[in-house]
């Protein structure tokens, strides 16, 4: 295993490689908080864009898209306080 490390933009990928991307990659491409114009979304970007040219295969399992939709929701849309406030006159009672 090659241990070198190498800027996601500037590599040159082969259709003979895979990659798993972390679900900060993943929301720095597309997720809806960050701006288009931010350096690490541009960098990103680019090196998806380069990786699809070459053919690469991409990787993603369930636990890494799970966290992606929660966060992707929770940071833009504050979804995550809507879970956490009970309606006006609701009681909760310890079972």
């Amino acid at each position: 295993m090659d241990s070198a490390v190498f800027p996601v933009d500037q590599y040159n990928y082969s259709g003979k490689e895979a990659r798993l991307f972390d679900t900060n990659v993943w929301l720095l491409i597309f997720g809806p908080q960050y701006s288009a114009n931010d350096p690490r979304t541009v960098r990103y970007s680019l090196g998806f864009k380069r990786i699809l040219a070459a053919k690469a295969s991409i990787f993603i399992d369930a636990l890494i898209l799970s966290e992606f939709i929660d966060g992707s929701g929770k940071k833009d849309s504050g979804i995550d306080q809507i879970f956490k406030q009970m309606p006006p006159g609701t009681e909760v009672r310890s079972i």
